[in-house]
């Protein structure tokens, strides 16, 4: 987290505020906090901060965005919307610490009972916070809810508008099977052991359709700052571990961007190196136990991922290294001996 921020940015209390003021902000708090990084995004930022400021049904939010050191026009587009809208709060890092260590610093900022957040370069349909919240009403024992959502990402291009229903992620099998064929799109679906399908498949979501009690967040304390991508996903995993159910939302409601330039698309594998990590943590844990065989199964997975990466490059050594591992935790699994046996046939 960063340890020091430029408090002039902030639009909130001044730093002589009374104690009565302090529990009056309290008495105040929105009930949720949107949690917005960002890092020279001044072609997108408009957009996502309108996509959230235009949120329909008369929700009670508040903006936290936090600015890792823009070096364009993003922060001051960012004032410009604080001036003109109080929700909006602005904070800018005093030094360079990546998204986990933005939105961590967002959440110390942030007072609601909810918590959601969103990328910098993402957008949000109109009714996302209003459906949540209702779900959330009919549901009031649930401290996880998410949505499907459009990843233009998956297509690796950018998307028609006409496309989107084609580009909804809960079309993937490895979603489809968790879901109710006849499922209507505003009706909140109950799914139970959600560690165990983020572990065996993949999030019911992604970063900005998941929203949380800040409770649950604060059982694990944020996104983890050493993980360089893949941070929000070992952060689902963990919470939901913590978690008998979630509810889920059919609808898209959320509209991830594809960036060319972006951390996720510079033709490395860069979640399977991550995700080795975090998977390795994560069977080392007691709490885990349930799932050593899908966790050795991603951690195969992973290994695979990299090893096509370095034959691919020409870089056999770290090939060999990477395949070697992938027997460690796959002994039984034939593709890790094919891999193995490819990568030492390179030249």
């Amino acid at each position: 987290m960063p340890d020091q921020v430029d408090r002039n940015f902030h639009k909130g209390q001044p730093n002589g505020a009374t104690a009565n003021s302090n529990i009056q902000m309290i008495l105040a708090a929105p009930l949720v906090s949107v949690i917005i990084p960002t890092h020279n995004l001044q072609e997108f930022i408009e957009e996502t901060i309108e996509s959230v400021l235009n949120q329909v049904g008369g929700i009670d939010f508040e903006i936290i965005a936090v600015d890792d050191r823009s070096t364009d026009s993003t922060l001051s587009i960012l004032e410009g919307y604080s001036h003109r809208d109080t929700r909006l709060k602005v904070f800018r890092n005093s030094g360079r610490q990546g998204a986990a260590g933005a939105r961590n610093f967002g959440l110390m900022q942030a007072r609601g009972t909810w918590i959601s957040f969103l990328d910098g370069d993402d957008l949000w349909e109109p009714d996302n916070l209003a459906l949540k919240m209702a779900a959330a009403k009919e549901f009031p024992e649930a401290q996880m809810i998410s949505s499907d959502f459009i990843n233009e990402n998956a297509t690796n291009r950018t998307l028609r508008r006409e496309e989107w229903p084609t580009a909804r992620h809960s079309l993937r099998a490895s979603w489809r099977k968790h879901l109710p064929t006849s499922a209507e799109p505003n009706t909140p679906i109950k799914i139970l052991d959600p560690a165990r399908i983020f572990i065996e498949e993949e999030p019911l979501g992604n970063t900005g359709t998941i929203m949380v009690q800040r409770r649950l967040l604060d059982l694990h304390g944020g996104f983890d700052v050493d993980i360089q991508v893949g941070e929000d996903v070992f952060l689902w995993i963990n919470l939901a571990s913590k978690i008998d159910h979630m509810i889920f939302l059919p609808k898209p409601l959320m509209y991830y961007r594809h960036r060319p330039r972006s951390l996720t698309n510079q033709g490395i594998p860069t979640y399977a190196f991550c995700a080795e990590i975090y998977f390795q943590r994560l069977l080392r844990s007691a709490e885990f136990s349930p799932y050593k065989t899908a966790l050795k199964a991603k951690i195969c997975s992973s290994t695979l991922a990299k090893t096509y990466y370095y034959r691919r490059t020409g870089q056999r050594y770290l090939a060999l290294m990477s395949a070697a591992r992938g027997l460690r935790y796959g002994w039984a699994n034939a593709l890790c001996w094919k891999n193995l046996a490819a990568t030492l046939a390179m030249k």
